[in-house]
């Protein structure tokens, strides 16, 4: 049925289940996970050096980073606890509130 795989077919899928396990479980943080698969693809040569960098130069790629790199000093700053804190009050108990609150933004 699979008839053969080759050396680049089973080491992807163990890339595979790897990256997922450690989605999952966040031993490492997704970040880095994101670039161990990409560099772990490029070892194992299922992807070139130009296929493996290519994702970086992309438009998306660069607002997912910049969206993280602001996530992450919203955080250290305590700035989305206070957000957070803020919704909560505003909204109260009710879960149409809730969504009036935080639809806007």
């Amino acid at each position: 049925m699979f008839g053969s795989i080759n050396p680049q077919q089973i080491a992807f899928f163990a890339i595979l289940i790897i990256a997922l396990t450690l989605f999952v479980t966040e031993w490492i943080r997704t970040d880095l996970v994101a670039v161990g698969i990409v560099i772990a693809l490029y070892v194992t040569r299922v992807l070139k050096a130009d296929e493996a960098l290519s994702g970086f130069s992309s438009e998306p790629a660069i607002v997912i980073a910049g969206i993280f790199v602001l996530s992450g000093a919203l955080h250290a700053t305590g700035l989305s606890d206070r957000m957070g804190d803020w919704i909560g009050r505003l909204a109260g108990k009710s879960l149409s509130r809730a969504i009036a609150v935080i639809m806007p933004s």
